[in-house]
């Protein structure tokens, strides 16, 4: 069983290992700083996915192991850590549009950003796919969505829902409204987004969403097992924009209590 103190342990790890990456990242765009913008974008599409998937396969393993220790009867855990290219191709393409001019971010944050959120991704997917692996067998687990204390209004809601991830009720749930928002390219090479966000409605794919520079953890939960944090302050926030059967919304409990 995984303890609140054990989910530290691994969440403190994955911290380490983005703030090493980043580290990486902060002294090759230094490393870059004289040379024109299109060099930089060039330089980073090769050197990037190298960072990411040195770090991502060393968070795989690191959460494998610490799988192993929690859950000693499980087998031996599988670690996740590959990242697809097409997906950091076009990270790295808008990663770097400060470098051209646009917008107010720096190129730092946007691709340290996403370096941190593929290294606990590849934590998260660990612990999910050694769930999916646990219930195959016949075991009766889950996985939780352990939130970080101060987490945003999108972290609390998913962490309300408690243990529901990785079954097949979640996996045949509805997954929510509108359209995912993701990164596209088009033929010039230009990188922009599209859709405006799905909104919660499910505990199915929705669950498996996470933003730059969260620190959510993904835990294994066997039935019966106790949550490692405590649900019902997450339920309470939800609840307390609720009346007359009105499901409140994100932008409310944020209003409400000041949430991101």
């Amino acid at each position: 069983m995984a303890t609140a103190a054990e989910v530290q342990v691994l969440r403190s790890s994955i911290d380490d290992l983005s703030t090493l990456a980043i580290s990486d990242l902060n002294a090759l765009l230094r490393q870059l700083g004289d040379v024109d913008p299109q060099s930089v974008r060039d330089a980073l599409l090769e050197a990037y996915p190298q960072l990411v998937n040195r770090y991502a396969s060393v968070a795989g393993e690191v959460t494998a192991t610490w799988y192993e220790q929690v859950r000693p009867n499980s087998g031996y855990a599988v670690a996740q850590g590959s990242v697809d290219a097409e997906q950091t191709n076009q990270l790295i393409r808008y990663g770097v549009r400060p470098l051209f001019g646009v917008g107010d971010a720096t190129a730092l944050s946007l691709l340290g950003g996403s370096l941190q959120r593929l290294i606990a991704g590849a934590s998260r997917d660990t612990v999910g796919g050694n769930v999916a692996r646990e219930r195959a067998a016949g075991t009766q687990i889950t996985w939780a969505r352990v939130p970080q204390v101060g987490c945003c209004a999108f972290c609390a809601l998913l962490a309300s829902r408690g243990a529901v991830y990785g079954s097949e009720k979640a996996a045949s749930g509805v997954v929510g409204r509108g359209m995912e928002r993701q990164l596209q390219t088009d033929r010039l090479g230009r990188t922009s987004y599209r859709g405006k966000g799905v909104k919660a409605r499910g505990s199915a794919l929705i669950g498996q969403q996470y933003h730059d520079f969260c620190r959510c953890t993904a835990a294994p939960v066997e039935r019966g097992e106790e949550l490692p944090y405590d649900r019902q302050t997450y339920l309470d926030l939800y609840r307390s924009v609720e009346y007359d059967g009105y499901k409140g919304t994100l932008r409310e409990m944020r209003a409400a209590h000041g949430l991101k």
